[in-house]
């Protein structure tokens, strides 16, 4: 029983070391995001939205054939 409960808590915190190495490769995304939307002022704003609105309009669209 001591074996099995180890070897769980083994798989556990190789777990929980990929999503701290996953969260942290997040993180330096959304900071290198974030610097080139602020380079950019508020061309980087609208691209997002326009993409959301295209977005949006292919759903209408592809969802209602």
């Amino acid at each position: 029983m001591d074996n099995e409960l180890n070897q769980q808590i083994g798989r556990l915190e190789a777990s929980v070391s990929e999503l701290q190495k996953s969260t942290d490769e997040l993180n330096s995304d959304v900071k290198a995001l974030s610097a080139q939307m602020n380079k950019w002022g508020g061309y980087g704003a609208g691209l997002m939205l326009l993409g959301a609105v295209v977005g949006w309009f292919g759903t209408i669209y592809f969802a209602n054939k």
